[in-house]
């Protein structure tokens, strides 16, 4: 059966094709601390930056498990590329979500498709640690065309991205936790860098701080409150597409450990000498499996729930669930970390060395920023306060 160019079964039949160009320039973009132009711009080819908004609108339709899916695999060759795909799903998701029959949000979806426009997300912000339920800065309401001026502590492919979705105050005397969410174009944004982005890992997303002045129309403003897209949207999405890239960053570490493990028991037989069970590797193995399944647990039943988020009533709201959903990065962050670095052990010197097919250098330290993105110990204190709650 011939698949129509572009359909989702196309795409999907066809990754390869951008996985062949992520791990081509992977080791390039973090050397040179760039933005992977080249992974994005295939992805662009093969509309996959389309892929959760819906084929009514011209993208792909994709569902939360098939993101997921994508992720995971995206993430073993490039986690900064797949780290900026899914953060780009992420902000589709809200858009898809929330933008309850808002005439112009819908034709600026079918646009986003059609063009495959890069959407970032500017929520953090200087002066309020971190807490993307603040905002210091406020919507400035005019007629027709309103204002909003923000200091961003980062922004995530800021310099390459098409729109933003920037959470500020209702209006300029709304309370720091009164917040909507807005969509805001390149095209009329200035924008002033105010930071450098040179990290450890993570580094082709280019994510330095921005001052930013938008001026966008009305109705691209969502008339949900931003806490609800949090709850509803932006939290446990964020939390699972992460780890999605995350367990794709460990499963292709753990590749290298079993083929170092294989070589390893090859010359053993071949020089005859004994062979022993390598329990390491057996327990990241199974780690791996625990990892896979809490995450395909967590996504089918944010899927399930999502299917109707016109209630307030559901589970999304219950402590039960975020503690379930700030349990699944924290754990998901630390076994992706840790199976990473184990498998550095087993691969030894080779692991430890840039110029070999076994070397987890960049791996490493990509997946240290796991446990920093929306910070553990931030997540540790957060569940430790809801058990309070708990009944």
């Amino acid at each position: 059966m011939l698949l129509q160019k572009n359909s989702k079964a196309y795409v999907l039949e066809n990754l390869e094709e951008i996985t062949k160009v992520m791990g081509q320039f992977a080791d390039e973009v973090d050397k040179e601390c760039r933005f992977p132009i080249e992974a994005i711009n295939k992805m662009k080819e093969y509309h996959l930056l389309g892929a959760y908004i819906p084929t009514d609108f011209g993208g792909l339709g994709c569902s939360i498990e098939e993101l997921v899916q994508i992720a995971k695999l995206l993430g073993k060759y490039c986690a900064s590329s797949a780290m900026i795909w899914a953060m780009h799903q992420i902000q589709l998701i809200c858009l898809v979500h929330h933008h309850e029959e808002n005439e112009a949000v819908k034709k600026y979806l079918t646009k986003a498709a059609d063009y495959q426009y890069l959407i970032a997300s500017i929520t953090s912000e200087v002066g309020t640690g971190g807490d993307i339920s603040r905002s210091i800065c406020g919507i400035e309401w005019k007629e027709e065309y309103s204002k909003l001026s923000k200091k961003a502590s980062v922004i995530s492919y800021g310099k390459y991205a098409d729109a933003y979705l920037v959470t500020a105050r209702k209006g300029i005397n709304a309370s720091e936790t009164d917040q909507l969410l807005v969509l805001c174009e390149r095209t009329n944004i200035i924008s002033e860098q105010t930071t450098e982005w040179d990290t450890l890992g993570m580094r082709g997303t280019c994510s330095p701080g921005f001052n930013i002045e938008a001026i966008f129309p009305n109705d691209f403003v969502l008339n949900l409150p931003f806490k609800d897209i949090a709850i509803q949207s932006m939290v446990p999405v964020t939390h699972i597409l992460w780890a999605a890239v995350w367990y794709g960053v460990a499963e292709a570490a753990l590749e290298k450990a079993r083929n170092m493990h294989k070589r390893n028991y090859k010359q053993h037989l071949k020089a005859g000498l004994a062979t022993s069970t390598n329990y390491d590797l057996v327990d990241l193995q199974n780690k791996l499996s625990l990892f896979k399944n809490n995450l395909q647990i967590h996504t089918h039943k944010y899927q399930e729930i999502s299917k109707n988020l016109d209630s307030k009533s559901n589970e999304l709201y219950e402590i039960d669930y975020s503690l379930e959903i700030n349990t699944l990065k924290i754990t998901s962050s630390e076994i992706a970390l840790e199976i990473v670095q184990k498998s550095l052990f087993i691969c030894g010197i080779l692991g430890y060395l840039n110029n070999t097919p076994s070397s987890l250098g960049r791996s490493i330290r990509d997946i240290m920023s796991s446990i920093v993105m929306i910070n553990n110990d931030r997540l540790y204190a957060t569940n430790s306060s809801l058990l309070l709650l708990l009944k």
